[in-house]
């Protein structure tokens, strides 16, 4: 009854299953993981940044529901620095098409390795774990979930500090 709302981890998912209740016109609460984290939980959290430079990727699907600049909202709470790789618009993990065809994420991602290494970046985020798969392996660093990015800089606020 749209009281309990629904929090998917994975980009593509949440987009997929909201246009699925588009189509058969349900309207119940979904969150995709990064404007959960940016509307719902930031502000309740007290953040310590990494003092380091990351690099994170927006997923074609965070990217197609508008939540990129949320990403990079919640990058920045949590990083002291923050890349965007200019080159890499796509992982070309095709869902899970890039275990089959290993192919396609290694031509998107031909340029990622060298600018990581320019930039000096020691981890890397984004929405999605195929993507993060491909991400990793053509890198040179370890890409995880921005879920895993907040929870290793959060704690729960006291709540005399507001």
């Amino acid at each position: 009854n749209n009281e309990i709302p629904m929090i998917f981890d994975t980009s593509p998912c949440s987009k997929t299953f909201r246009s699925y209740l588009k189509i058969k016109n349900r309207n119940l609460n979904i969150y995709d993981s990064v404007e959960f984290i940016a509307d719902k939980l930031l502000d309740n959290l007290a953040i310590t940044k990494k003092e380091q430079r990351i690099a994170i990727h927006s997923t074609c699907s965070t990217t197609k529901m508008d939540l990129t600049d949320k990403l990079i909202t919640i990058a920045k709470k949590c990083a002291s620095e923050v890349y965007i790789p200019e080159d890499v618009t796509c992982c070309g993990f095709a869902g899970d098409r890039g275990f089959s065809h290993p192919e396609l994420n290694e031509s998107a991602l031909i340029n990622l390795q060298s600018e990581i290494k320019k930039q000096d970046c020691k981890s890397g985020y984004s929405s999605s774990r195929t993507c993060e798969i491909g991400l990793s392996l053509h890198s040179g660093i370890e890409y995880n979930s921005i879920i895993q990015l907040v929870n290793e800089c959060s704690s729960q606020k006291n709540s005399d500090s507001n």
